[in-house]
């Protein structure tokens, strides 16, 4: 029964929104929507990842298709003939990404948030980097504070 309880429970946080990822599809939305549109439309899979706690890694960090430019999703480490990870100049692995959109491979793809800035210096205003990290870090302080609550909570539960 408690094993019940527990899978339930954690498959209800996998599937909360994450709030970091939504406050950076609000702002994509409100700054340019047709370019939050090109990049969420019809790549569901990679959506619900991005939105919902199904994945450790920030929205920001995803990779985009250099074929359609929508969300993509990495693969494996691009390698040389003898199938060693071929390493960029700053000795990171260079990575591969596939778009589950239109199936393309691309070796050492651009990140969201980077895609974002090139993009958005065409129609948002020069603070738009600072605004999408911005929002990020404010949602960050809150659940920050609200764990912070809910541990003295739970702290003073217990003493009593």
């Amino acid at each position: 029964m408690a094993f019940a309880s527990r899978y339930i429970a954690q498959q209800n946080v996998l599937l909360q929104k994450n709030p970091k990822t939504m406050g950076v599809m609000k702002l994509l939305k409100y700054y340019y929507p047709a370019l939050a549109k090109k990049v969420m439309e019809g790549n569901p899979l990679i959506l619900k990842m991005a939105e919902n706690n199904m994945v450790s890694m920030d929205i920001l960090n995803y990779p985009i298709c250099g074929k359609c430019e929508a969300l993509a999703a990495f693969c494996d480490y691009a390698r040389d003939n003898r199938q060693r990870p071929i390493v960029k100049p700053d000795g990171m692995p260079m990575g591969v990404c596939r778009c589950l959109k239109c199936s393309a491979v691309t070796v050492d793809p651009i990140t969201f948030l980077d895609w974002c800035v090139m993009e958005l210096r065409k129609k948002a205003p020069d603070t738009i980097a600072e605004d999408l990290l911005g929002a990020s870090d404010a949602v960050a302080e809150k659940m920050l504070q609200d764990a912070t609550r809910f541990l003295k909570k739970t702290i003073k539960e217990k003493r009593v």
